[in-house]
């Protein structure tokens, strides 16, 4: 593998894999502030040219994958390459269900196995006059809270299927104002992490301290996020299938399907 030491490396082999491909397929979308990220990290790594290129991004005990091939190459280069490779993979396959089960066909004859499903979930702009208002109970995170966020992340949260940030990143995030917390006692009662992107905003993380449930916590949060992103035209979000109270939860907020789905897969390393 090699390390990634500049983002005009990254759009290079981009680049190189789409020449002359038939039918370009890839899971990697990158955002320039991420990438700039991951390489000040050291913490992302490229393998492969031509028309089938991977990047890896390092985590504590595994990789996730990203791929950009021709389809009809795919298949050939990804074996060859999770041969050589002995970590842990984590590869998230997006899109609708049937080129989701494509994809997947591809990945399991290279030895990886389904671990989750997650659906995205969208809520249309509302009219102005059910914006809520300000939530005057909640605050944006402080420095000193950016590293009580990350440890609740990494152990609340699926590191799979849950794309835990950075310290860092949650760190820039916290000086665009994009984590929303409340505090009770001067403990962490619960917070909502989101990003802006031009009129998109996504939730990312919305979590509430077991402590401090069925108090309007939740509720708290989510209207305040609201009232915070309410220049956005759509707010998307990404919800493991199977956890039906968070569905249902999101369903209440005005959130519905949109049919995409990510197939999260794992193949395990050697030790």
């Amino acid at each position: 593998m090699r390390l990634i030491r500049n983002i005009d490396t990254i759009y290079a082999d981009i680049q190189t894999a789409k020449k002359g491909t038939i039918q370009y397929i890839t899971n990697f979308f990158p955002v320039k502030d991420k990438l700039k990220l991951w390489i000040d990290q050291e913490t992302f790594y490229s393998k492969g040219t031509g028309s089938s290129v991977f990047f890896l991004r390092k985590e504590a005990n595994f990789f996730h994958l990203y791929f950009c091939s021709d389809v009809d190459l795919l298949s050939e280069a990804l074996n060859n390459f999770s041969a050589e490779v002995k970590a842990t993979l984590v590869v998230d396959l997006i899109g609708r269900q049937g080129e989701v089960n494509n994809l997947t066909s591809i990945f399991e004859k290279a030895k990886f196995s389904s671990y989750k499903l997650l659906l995205r979930m969208v809520r249309i702009d509302q009219k102005s006059e059910n914006i809520v208002k300000k939530v005057t109970e909640t605050e944006f995170t402080k420095d000193n809270d950016a590293l009580i966020v990350h440890n609740i992340l990494k152990t609340k949260f699926d590191s799979y299927a849950e794309q835990i940030p950075s310290l860092e990143e949650i760190q820039n995030a916290s000086k665009y104002n994009n984590i929303i917390t409340i505090k009770i006692n001067n403990q962490m009662a619960g917070f909502l992490f989101f990003e802006m992107t031009g009129y998109t905003s996504v939730i990312r993380y919305w979590f509430v301290a077991d402590k401090f449930r069925q108090h309007g916590i939740g509720s708290k949060l989510m209207n305040a996020y609201f009232s915070e992103s309410k220049q956005a035209k759509r707010h998307l979000l990404w919800v493991i299938s199977d956890n039906d109270t968070a569905v249902q939860k999101y369903h209440h907020y005005g959130f519905t399907d949109d049919n995409l789905i990510d197939h999260v897969m794992v193949k395990k390393g050697i030790d």
